[in-house]
């Protein structure tokens, strides 16, 4: 079933998270809401009903559309 709160990201943005995945980069988030400590990698993006997901340390799975933007390694997301 479609979420219709979601929003797709753009595939330029969806490309580079797929670079930074595979190259197994670091990555940081701001803000730092996430549970687990650092260093954070991108270990999975997935779609599911439509709906794009990573996650982070094959621990922590957070929607796409909560990115704002991504500036090289770093991933300002919108606050929850």
């Amino acid at each position: 079933m479609k979420d219709p709160d979601y929003t797709p990201i753009d595939c330029g943005l969806y490309d580079l998270l797929e670079i930074l995945s595979m190259r197994k980069t670091p990555v940081a988030l701001v803000p730092n809401d996430l549970e687990i400590d650092p260093p954070y990698y991108i270990t999975t993006l997935q779609t599911r009903d439509s709906i794009e997901y990573m996650t982070i340390n094959g621990k922590v799975e957070m929607r796409l559309d909560r990115i704002d933007s991504i500036d090289e390694d770093v991933i300002i997301l919108m606050p929850i």
